[in-house]
């Protein structure tokens, strides 16, 4: 019958790319938060990963002194982020046909049991 109501604050912002950069820069080695970032680092300097950390280091490190390796990384990284904003952008589109279809279900709905009342009686 009577409901408390809750003071609850809006949600902040989420932080923006460079705001989560410049969390993870600054972040000391024993942060809780970025323990998994600093496990997985670990994870490959072990000596299990051995071969396979040497070969990425390698990798990681030729595609950055390569210029055209990282234009077309960044290439392909703008080729992706244009197909997610169009795929967003369909799924606003379909968002908004689903709530204007459950609309005019529920207009139905009631239009049949206003109908069903009325024979019955």
């Amino acid at each position: 019958m009577f409901k408390k109501k809750h003071n609850i604050p809006p949600r902040p912002k989420p932080p923006v790319a460079e705001q989560v950069l410049h969390d993870l820069n600054t972040a000391p080695e024993d942060d809780i938060v970025f323990m998994r970032r600093n496990s997985t680092s670990e994870c490959l300097k072990s000596p299990t990963a051995g071969a396979l950390s040497d070969t990425y280091s390698q990798t990681v490190n030729e595609n950055l002194n390569n210029p055209d390796a990282v234009y077309k990384k960044v290439q392909s990284f703008l080729e992706v982020n244009s197909n997610l904003q169009s795929m967003m952008q369909k799924l606003q589109e379909q968002n908004e046909l689903l709530v204007s279809s459950d609309s005019e279900l529920k207009k139905m709905a009631e239009d049949i049991r206003r109908q069903a009342l009325a024979a019955l009686e």
